[in-house]
């Protein structure tokens, strides 16, 4: 059974991907952002400590993080892909702790390498549905109707943390926490860069082409 974490700035396409390898390979997607915005949506206790964080374009502190995920992973079993998880060392050590707990298969680890320029641009111009969550993006993943869902007819949004000042604080957070989680992985032979500045379909058959390899390995 497969396993893959995806790893990525903010605006690199990593739930894009997900989604597409996840059906693929019928894993279950494990998306630590989709989780925080359900607990912020319901406004639970989690929800409202998460809310003081991403509002300021902050991350999430580790321990709320790794409970969340540690309760998802509790009542599912499979093959599992974690969707920005993890971001930092400490949530690397708590991942290599669920995969012995559970006796699971090392996870493909992916590192989506997208340019600052690129990444500002898409997420400046990224909105989403608050009621079904359907995610669009004004240069490439257009609407019918403008600033419509196509799903359920509401008004898209942007989301708060998808303002220059917000995106700029959020890249640099990512920067100083996650560099060293490159480092932490750089010894594995698991991990594997990919560019992403290319479109999604070239993306995702670079990440196709490289866990099929290890499939047939």
């Amino acid at each position: 059974m497969i396993n893959i974490i995806l790893l990525g700035a903010p605006g690199a396409g990593k739930g894009t991907q997900a989604n597409k390898l996840s059906n693929k390979y019928n894993l279950i997607h494990i998306s630590t952002g989709d989780m925080i915005r359900e607990e912020i949506k319901n406004n639970t206790i989690f929800g409202k400590r998460a809310k003081m964080f991403s509002d300021k374009g902050l991350l999430v502190p580790d321990e709320l993080v790794i409970e969340i995920i540690k309760n998802k992973l509790y009542f599912v079993g499979g093959g599992y892909l974690f969707d920005g998880f993890p971001r930092n060392v400490k949530q690397a050590e708590a991942v290599d702790e669920i995969v012995k707990s559970k006796s699971i298969a090392c996870p493909l680890i992916f590192y989506i390498d997208v340019s600052e320029d690129e990444l500002i641009k898409r997420l400046t111009n990224r909105r989403y549905c608050p009621n079904c969550n359907k995610i669009y993006n004004l240069l490439n993943n257009i609407p019918r109707r403008d600033e419509i869902c196509d799903f359920c007819g509401n008004n898209l949004i942007m989301r708060k943390d998808d303002v220059i000042e917000v995106i700029r604080k959020r890249l640099e957070v990512f920067c100083s926490e996650t560099y060293p989680l490159l480092e932490y992985y750089s010894n594995s032979d698991k991990l594997y860069k990919i560019d992403g500045n290319s479109s999604e379909n070239e993306v995702y058959n670079q990440l196709v082409s490289i866990i099929d390899d290890n499939i047939k390995k």
